[in-house]
C-alpha cells in the first residue's frame, strides 16, 4: 500500500513542477481518497481544500462538486454532521448551477445529472440519522426525475421554433441520413445471405449518423442561448401539496431512495391538513438488491414455477418493514428508484400466501413532485375521450441488434405479423365507436399517420413490435409502417422522436413487450420510451416489464379498456389494471404472474 501513496506524490511534483493545475487537483482527489481509505483523516482534509481551492479559481465545476462531496465524506469519517452537512449541500449548489450551463437539451441535462446523485444522497442518510424526515425526503426529491420536472415547471425547448432556415435544412439533411443509413442496414439484413461484414458496416455508419445528428442538437443550443431552460429553484413538492395526491383515506405514498450501502422507504399516509411522515431504513447495498429483483424477473419472464419464494423475500425485505401503514390500504402510489423501477410490486407475495395485487391497486411516478406537477396540469380540455390506435403495422424490417446493447421487445419473437395485436386495436375500436376512434392497421399504421394525429387524441394505443436500445435509450423505437415517399419517415418511432412531439393524451398504452424498461439513470429513473412520452406531455403511461405472451395481454388490454369505459368503471386507472389482471390471475391457465403482472 505504501507504493501508492510514493505514486501519487510523484504524479503530483511533476504536475506541479509543469504547471498543470487542472491535473494537479485530479491527482489530489485520488490521493486524499487513498488516505482517507487509509485512516488519514488530516491529510486527505488537507489534499482535498487545495482542490477546493484550485477548482474555484479556475472554475472547474466537475472536480469542485467532487471535491466537495469528498470533504463532507471525510468530515462524516470525523463524526463532524455539521462540516459534513455544509460541504454535501455546496457540491449540490455546484452542481445545480452546472445544470443550467449544459449546452444540449433534456437528454443532455439528464446525462449530466445521472453520476452526480452521491451528495443528495448522502444528506438522505444524515438527516434520516438525525430524524429530520422533511429535510431528507427533500433531498430525496431532488434527486429524483429532475428532467421531467424540469419541463413540466419550466416547458420544454421548441429548437423547431428557433432554427434558421440554414440550420432546419441541415437538421432534415442530418435525419435524412439516419433514415438512409437505418434502411440500409435494413436492405441488407433482408438478404437471404446477409453480408456480416456489410452489415458492421453500415451499423457503423448509422452510428455515424447518429452522432453528427447529437452533436448538431447540442451546437443548435449553443447558437441559442434562449432554448436553455429558465434558471431557478425547482420547486420541490411539501407536504400541503403531497395531501392532495391521495385519492382517498386508502391510499398511501412510498417513495423508495436506493443508495449504494442501503435502501430508506418514505411513508406517507393521509392525515387533516398534511400527510403523516414515517421512513425505514432497508438494510441491503445497491449491487445485492439489484441482483435478488433481476433474479425474481428472470423467474418470472420465463415462467419458473419457483417464483414464489423470491416474490416472499422481497416483499418482507420492501413492504413488511411497512404493513402497518399499508394494511388495509386499497392504492399503493410507489416512486421507486434504481433496480427498483424492474420490480413488479403487484406480483410480490404477502405473509398471508396473497399477491400485492390482490389487496391493493399498484401505480408508479417518477417522484412524488413529478406527480404533483402532473395531477396539477393534467389536460382536461378533453370532454370525453378520444382514441388513436395502430396494430400490427406491415413492414419488411429485421431486427439487427448489437447483443450488448439493443434487443427486440416484442409481441412475438420476431418481427411478423401480429394477428393478437390486430384484434386488439379491431375490438377497441367496436368499444369506442368510429366517432371517437381512428384506428390504422397493416400499411396504414405509418409512422408518419402517429407523428399527424397523436396530438388530437386523449388516448393513444400502439400494439406492434419495438426495440429497446441499453446503450442508447432514446434510440429505442416502436416499429410502425414506412412510407415509401422520398425522404419520408422510416417506420422506427424512436425515443428522441417523442420528445419533440407535443401530446395532449392522458394516456399512452404500449402494448408491446419491455416498452416500460430502459437503461436505469441516477437522477431520473428509467430512460427509454415510457420517458419519452411524458417528456412530451403525456402523464400516465401503461407498459410492460417483459416480453408478455400476446393473447394473454389481448385479454388483459381489452379488459382494461372495458372498465375504463363502463358506467361503473373504477375511480382510477390503475385499479382497471388491478381489475383487469385479477381475472386473469383467478383463471388456471393465466394464474402465473408471468401472463398478469408484466404492464404497470
Amino acid at each position: 500500500m505504501p507504493k501508492a501513496g510514493d505514486y501519487y506524490r510523484r504524479a503530483l511534483s511533476i504536475a506541479e513542477s509543469i504547471g498543470e493545475k487542472e491535473t494537479t487537483a485530479v491527482i489530489l482527489i485520488s490521493s486524499a481518497r487513498f488516505h482517507l481509505a487509509n485512516g488519514e483523516r488530516e491529510t486527505a482534509a488537507a489534499e482535498i481544500n487545495r482542490v477546493v481551492e484550485i477548482a474555484s479559481a479556475l472554475g472547474l465545476r466537475e472536480i469542485l462538486w467532487e471535491a466537495q462531496t469528498l470533504a463532507g465524506e471525510i468530515a462524516l469519517a470525523a463524526n463532524d454532521k455539521i462540516r459534513a452537512r455544509q460541504s454535501f449541500e455546496a457540491a449540490i449548489k455546484t452542481i445545480e448551477e452546472s445544470r443550467f450551463l449544459i449546452a444540449g437539451g433534456e437528454r443532455e441535462r439528464q446525462q449530466f445529472f445521472e453520476s452526480k446523485v452521491k451528495p443528495y444522497h448522502a444528506l438522505v442518510e444524515l438527516f434520516v440519522g438525525d430524524k429530520k424526515y422533511e429535510e431528507a425526503f427533500a433531498f430525496a426529491e431532488r434527486a429524483k426525475a429532475r428532467v421531467l420536472l424540469d419541463v413540466l415547471q419550466t416547458g420544454r425547448a421548441q429548437p423547431s421554433k428557433a432554427m434558421t432556415a440554414p440550420e432546419q435544412a441541415q437538421e432534415t439533411k442530418l435525419r435524412n441520413a439516419i433514415y438512409a443509413a437505418n434502411n440500409q442496414l435494413q436492405i441488407e439484413a433482408a438478404r437471404e445471405k446477409p453480408d456480416a461484414a456489410q452489415i458492421a458496416d453500415l451499423q457503423k455508419k448509422l452510428g455515424q449518423t447518429r452522432t453528427a445528428f447529437d452533436s448538431f442538437t447540442t451546437l443548435l443550443y449553443v447558437a441559442h442561448p434562449e432554448l436553455k431552460i429558465q434558471r431557478g429553484e425547482t420547486s420541490i413538492a411539501d407536504s400541503a401539496e403531497l395531501n392532495k395526491l391521495f385519492p382517498n383515506s386508502n391510499a398511501v405514498l412510498l417513495e423508495y431512495v436506493v443508495t449504494e450501502n442501503r435502501a430508506f422507504v418514505f411513508v406517507f399516509t393521509p392525515d387533516k391538513t398534511k400527510p403523516k411522515l414515517e421512513v425505514f431504513p432497508i438494510e441491503i447495498k445497491r449491487e445485492d438488491l439489484s441482483k435478488m429483483i433481476a433474479n425474481f424477473r428472470d423467474k418470472i419472464a420465463k415462467r419458473d414455477l419457483r417464483f414464489a419464494g423470491d416474490a416472499k423475500k422481497l416483499y418482507n425485505l420492501l413492504l413488511a418493514p411497512v404493513a402497518k401503514q399499508i394494511e388495509n390500504r386499497s392504492r399503493l402510489i410507489i416512486s421507486a428508484d434504481g433496480a427498483l423501477w424492474e420490480l413488479p410490486f403487484q406480483a410480490l407475495v404477502d405473509k398471508q400466501d396473497k399477491y400485492v395485487v390482490e389487496t391493493a391497486a399498484v401505480s408508479y411516478a417518477p417522484s412524488l413532485s413529478v406527480l404533483t406537477e402532473i395531477t396539477r396540469k393534467e389536460n382536461k380540455q378533453f370532454t370525453e375521450s378520444t382514441l388513436l390506435a395502430f396494430g400490427n403495422p406491415s413492414h419488411t424490417a429485421k431486427i439487427i441488434s448489437n447483443e450488448k446493447n439493443a434487443r427486440p421487445v416484442l409481441l412475438s419473437e420476431t418481427v411478423a405479423d401480429l394477428p393478437e395485436a390486430q384484434k386488439q386495436v379491431e375490438e377497441l375500436s367496436k368499444l369506442y365507436g368510429a366517432n371517437r376512434s381512428l384506428v390504422f392497421t397493416g400499411a396504414k399504421a405509418t409512422e408518419t399517420e402517429f407523428k399527424q394525429q397523436a396530438g388530437k387524441y386523449t388516448i393513444l394505443h400502439l400494439a406492434t413490435h419495438g426495440v429497446l436500445d441499453d446503450a442508447s435509450p432514446l434510440y429505442s423505437y416502436i416499429l410502425l409502417a414506412s412510407d415509401d415517399r422520398k425522404n419520408a419517415e422510416d417506420g422506427r418511432l424512436e425515443a428522441w422522436e417523442l420528445m419533440r412531439m407535443n401530446l395532449s393524451a392522458n394516456l399512452v398504452v404500449l402494448s408491446a413487450c419491455e416498452t416500460g424498461r430502459g437503461r436505469i439513470g441516477q437522477g431520473e429513473g428509467l430512460i427509454g420510451l415510457s420517458w419519452a412520452f411524458f417528456v412530451a406531455g403525456s402523464p400516465t403511461i401503461v407498459a410492460s416489464l417483459w416480453k408478455v405472451e400476446s393473447a394473454s395481454t389481448t385479454a388483459l388490454m381489452l379488459g382494461f379498456y372495458r372498465l375504463i369505459q363502463s358506467k361503473a368503471k373504477p375511480n382510477n386507472k390503475a385499479e382497471a389494471l388491478r381489475q383487469s389482471s385479477l381475472k386473469l390471475l383467478k383463471t388456471e391457465k393465466y394464474a402465473h404472474p408471468f401472463y398478469w403482472a408484466g404492464f404497470v
